[in-house]
């Protein structure tokens, strides 16, 4: 068979741009720069209603530079700045000397409890355990959710009574219609929803009718926060924290990226995911209360901007303000290669099905990139190029474009320093076309890495790494280091899944579910670490495996009869003339909520937690039921959370004073109630000795007994 290629080299020049701005930008901010040379001219001034803006971290030691380009600055974190920038502006923005950094990328694209409180002891908190306490239940503390297909007229986001609606506040960056108000984090971005009113009139996430979530934003927020209640009395299907007040935030994923206009695209990043976490801390803040946010979602972790979100998102965290993720899904794929210095060499075959796939490379000199191609049975094409080379282009990037059997494919190549190893050189690899790449199955592709003298890793970002007969020698890659950002960040707990439930009875009476391991076993799905710091990711595990919870009614109402994904409804019910249901699903996006969720219980008991207590009282408490391993470690963390023995530690490490907890603390929340010092709420005083706080008709009294 004829072995069709011809190369074409590009000495890469974008448009003109001048070449020093280009090394300040991530990929992301450099394709917006390039795509601004092409719009109208923007007033430096500030304002353009038509102007495309861009959404980005910039690191400056001048915010009047921002202001001095027409952006808007929309939080500012000491050196670190979210701005909207005007696409015409970037390439003026960068070229100011008082501005170090700009980055950005696309939002987060993977949307990764009956039995869930009972398996981590939830349920023993909600009600008095014989000790000197109340129950805990999320009482007076906010739980955030950021996610997506969200129904916010599900009966179990009320009260047990019904009476209430404890969704307080929405922002959904999706909608541009009318509705609502602007939101002021972004007012540019979305509509906001505040008090019950709106909420119910407003309905759903403009999302909701998406097959592709099935609801996801509906399943998470109730299984951290759902009361259970199905319009006439509480089921079995209630949340960690059933009495938590909620605040949504309904953001960009992949799964919904077709509702997204044109022209608005640049406002979906990763900066924003971050100013949807300040709208649900100032939300908190402005009620006097203590959060948890939890997002089930998340990309891989870059070695290129990841810093600056890491940092932003750590200068947003503290006392009363923290962040569960979702630790990924992508356990069972090969996503990691390294070729250690005196090793002659290391690869594997890579397998992407999407039009634009990308690999990193992280080594201690430039390595050399070696793509072997498989067009046919017969044939094999060595593309290699020294990135020791990309310093002859200023901008640090070269794209070539091969034509292999009529299909024509581009590659970048994109050098930088990395952020994460001090010395070490960060190394894109971007294969795209504008056909799906079907690299792995109809085009076999093999990575290479050579050198000796050389350290490289090699981390799969959108893609992953397998094995081919064309070459049985390149199997060199195994499924750590996969763990997604946010959840990969320094303050933000990572969340992996644990499996419990190998099946459930499905409304129709058949067994229904998906996995088959029980007894606390780490899903071979749940992402392993660590992260890019070579930190331990995921701290802790939670029940993930066929967890039951709320369901997008409207996702419900768009299934035909004979739909599969009915297979999976556990049960419906009816409330107000609409039909309503639960459901089961599985990822470790059903596991963060169970831990946020917890971790509600905790700020309820001290409001004042900080992240890093937080992960003192995982790692001194959590359940270490699987034998044969040590942790903490990589795949399990600290092991399986306990709701019931952190309070414990809690109570005993880390009371707070009165002081630290402000009189809010002592305002009764029921009449004739007796509280000790550092206010837990006491039944009776059984003997007991101590300083204790009296209520009585909205007064405060101390008594020393």
């Amino acid at each position: 068979m004829k072995r069709y290629f011809t190369t074409l080299i590009f000495l890469f020049v974008v448009l003109g741009i001048a070449d020093a701005q280009y090394r300040k930008m991530s990929p992301l901010v450099r394709e917006a720069a390039v795509e601004g040379k092409s719009l109208p001219a923007f007033s430096k001034g500030g304002a353009s209603a038509d102007g495309q803006r861009l959404v980005a971290f910039v690191q400056t030691t001048d915010h009047a530079a921002l202001l001095s380009q027409g952006c808007g600055i929309l939080l500012e974190l000491g050196d670190i700045v979210i701005a909207s920038i005007p696409l015409q502006n970037i390439e003026a923005l960068a070229a100011m000397p008082e501005v170090q950094r700009i980055e950005a990328r696309k939002s987060y694209d993977k949307i990764l409890n009956d039995q869930a409180a009972s398996l981590v002891f939830a349920n023993k908190l909600w009600s008095p355990m014989g000790k000197p306490q109340t129950g805990l239940t999320g009482k007076d503390v906010v739980v955030g959710v950021v996610d997506a297909g969200m129904d916010y007229t599900h009966p179990t986001f009320r009260t047990a009574d019904g009476q209430q609606l404890r969704i307080k506040a929405v922002w959904d960056w999706l909608d541009f219609t009318d509705g609502g108000t602007a939101s002021s984090v972004f007012p540019e971005l979305g509509r906001q929803y505040i008090g019950e009113e709106q909420i119910m009139q407003k309905k759903h996430s403009f999302d909701a009718s998406e097959k592709n979530l099935q609801g996801h934003g509906t399943h998470t927020s109730a299984t951290a926060a759902g009361s259970g209640f199905n319009g006439t009395t509480v089921s079995a299907y209630s949340g960690m924290a059933p009495e938590a007040d909620l605040c949504l935030v309904s953001v960009h994923c992949g799964d919904n990226t077709s509702l997204i206009p044109e022209d608005k695209k640049y406002l979906f990043t990763s900066a924003s995911n971050v100013l949807g976490f300040k709208y649900i801390f100032d939300y908190a803040e402005s009620q006097g209360k203590p959060c948890v946010i939890n997002i089930s979602m998340g990309s891989a972790e870059d070695l290129c901007q990841s810093n600056l979100e890491n940092d932003a998102i750590s200068r947003l965290c503290g006392p009363g303000r923290i962040v569960c993720a979702a630790a990924g899904n992508e356990g069972r794929l090969g996503n990691y290669i390294h070729k250690e210095v005196g090793k002659e060499k290391a690869g594997a075959f890579l397998t992407a099905s999407r039009k634009s796939a990308s690999w990193l490379l992280s080594s201690t000199q430039h390595p050399k990139v070696n793509l072997t191609f498989y067009p046919n049975d017969a044939d094999k094409f060595l593309w290699q190029y020294d990135t020791e080379r990309l310093r002859e282009f200023p901008d640090s990037e070269y794209i070539d474009t091969l034509n292999v059997n009529g299909k024509e494919l581009y590659i970048s190549l994109m050098a930088y320093p990395s952020w994460a190893k001090e010395g070490y050189t960060a190394t894109d690899i971007i294969i795209s076309s504008q056909e799906e790449l079907g690299i792995g199955s109809s085009l076999p592709v093999a990575l290479t890495l050579t050198d000796a003298s050389n350290d490289i890793e090699a981390f799969a970002q959108v893609g992953s790494f397998t094995k081919n007969s064309k070459d049985a020698t390149l199997a060199d890659y195994d499924n750590t280091h996969c763990v997604s950002i946010p959840a990969a960040c320094d303050d933000v707990i990572a969340v992996g899944f644990a499996s419990f439930r190998a099946s459930y009875i499905n409304y129709r009476g058949h067994s229904a579910g998906w996995g088959s391991l029980t007894g606390g076993m780490r899903s071979d799905y749940s992402s392993i670490g660590p992260n890019k710091k070579e930190n331990i990711k995921p701290e802790v595990m939670a029940p993930g495996q066929n967890i039951i919870s709320a369901m997008n009614s409207y996702f419900l109402e768009a299934l035909t009869a004979s739909d599969g994904l009915r297979n999976y409804i556990v049960d419906t019910f009816q409330s107000n003339g609409r039909t309503y249901g639960w459901y089961g699903s599985s990822g470790t996006s059903m596991a963060a909520p169970v831990v946020t969720g917890v971790v509600a219980l905790w700020l309820q008991e001290n409001p004042q937690l900080t992240p890093d207590q937080v992960r003192e009282v995982i790692m001194n408490t959590s359940i270490q039921n699987v034998s044969g391993i040590t942790y903490p470690n990589n795949e399990y963390g600290y092991g399986l959370i306990n709701a019931e023995a952190g309070v414990e530690y809690i109570r005993t490490h880390f009371t707070t004073s009165i002081q630290q907890q402000g009189i809010r603390t002592f305002l009764p929340s029921a009449e004739n109630s007796i509280y000790t010092l550092d206010g837990q709420q006491l039944t009776n005083l059984n003997g007991r000795h101590g300083i204790f706080v009296i209520t009585a008709n909205g007064k405060t009294h101390k008594v020393v007994k």
